[in-house]
């Protein structure tokens, strides 16, 4: 595996990570939404292929096929509560939210950022390695 290699790997983590963040954000953006009883607001969350890294690496530079990562999203349930007083209140007096777990989503962003900081410590240690061979080369 080449130092090439490695960076393309921990600049892929990095992607993931931060697309993880970015689903993380718009789910807690929606959690306090009202909406009418049988709408719906999505969950977001981020599709991560499983990678064999070593048939992936082993490949001609100009072959190397990495996977997609992409945000889907799924309809979550409506939690409801009790608000006769509030203007968004359907004729029952419930009002209804997306039962979307905030505390989860913000444990997911700050182990998503933990995780985004370990690949750019490889990213820029396999940088370091790389201009010291070239460094040793050169002499």
């Amino acid at each position: 595996m080449s130092i090439g290699d490695i960076k393309s790997i921990a600049a892929f983590g990095m992607l993931q990570q931060r697309m993880i963040i970015e689903a993380a954000g718009m789910n807690i953006a929606n959690a306090n939404k009202l909406v009418k009883a049988g709408d719906s607001l999505p969950l977001f969350r981020v599709d991560v292929p499983k990678v064999d890294w070593m048939r992936a690496t082993s490949t001609a530079s100009s072959d190397k096929n990495y996977p997609s990562i992409k945000i889907t999203s799924d309809n979550i349930p409506l939690k409801s509560s009790y608000s006769p007083n509030d203007p968004n209140a359907d004729s029952s007096g419930m009002t209804w939210r997306p039962d979307i777990d905030t505390t989860q989503q913000l444990i997911d962003v700050v182990s998503a950022n933990r995780a985004y900081e370990a690949n750019l410590r490889v990213y820029n240690a396999a940088g370091s390695m790389g201009s010291k061979i070239m460094e040793l080369g050169g002499k």
